[in-house]
């Protein structure tokens, strides 16, 4: 016997009654891809401080390099497009990343160094449920 379930996210998820058992046949995602990562586009470009003044104090704030960051994550496009990893002069750019936790999610943000400001490269609004 198939049953065909839908939760509130629209995940489309089939189960299989065999024997007085239930077991998973497989699930298909019917949302629109990467809903649950939302770009905040109207953040870039902002500094950080603006940033601190909308959300508080960030819960995380990390520091690296181009030569040290990660090549997946919520941000690898964005860093990358603007410092391609393999160009030896982007090596030491410094990147800092910052997130607010909340309910359901963060906000997640990616800031470079410029004329002395820490301006913001990407934001986005992430489902804690999302992993990299």
């Amino acid at each position: 016997m198939w049953i065909t379930l839908f939760n509130r996210d629209k995940m489309k998820v089939s189960l299989v009654m065999a024997a007085g058992m239930v077991l998973l046949s497989g699930a298909s995602c019917s949302r629109e891809p990467d809903s649950n990562i939302q770009d905040l586009a109207g953040w870039k470009d902002k500094t950080i401080h603006a940033m601190i003044a909308e959300f508080g104090k960030p819960a995380e704030e990390h520091v690296y390099t181009i030569g040290q960051a990660p090549t997946k994550g919520w941000n690898h496009g964005i860093i990358f497009s603007v410092y391609p990893k393999n160009k030896p002069e982007n090596r030491d750019v410094v990147i800092k990343e910052y997130a607010w936790d909340r309910n359901h999610f963060e906000i997640r943000v990616c800031c470079h160094l410029v004329d002395g400001d820490w301006l913001v490269m990407g934001a986005s609004k992430i489902q804690k449920e999302v992993r990299f």
